[in-house]
């Protein structure tokens, strides 16, 4: 996520959203942290990095899937 788009979110969104670590993500759908890091920096997974490491929320990846399960 740009911090164009981070600017647009308003704080409570942003503060009500539930986010999640790569690890996390692919323990849920059991694939590697690695793979997941590899759709972020592809552009196809939305993310925010803090400090080192990436974090997305709960809807960006609901958006993730949906558009994942709709090219099957």
């Amino acid at each position: 996520m740009s911090w164009k788009e981070l600017k647009d979110l308003s704080l409570d969104n942003l503060l009500k959203s539930e986010w999640y670590k790569t690890g996390e993500i692919a323990d849920m759908l059991g694939v590697t942290r690695q793979a997941v890091i590899t759709w972020i920096k592809k552009g196809w997974l939305k993310a925010f990095k803090v400090g080192k490491s990436y974090r997305v929320t709960k809807e960006d990846l609901e958006d993730f899937l949906r558009r994942a399960n709709n090219g099957k």
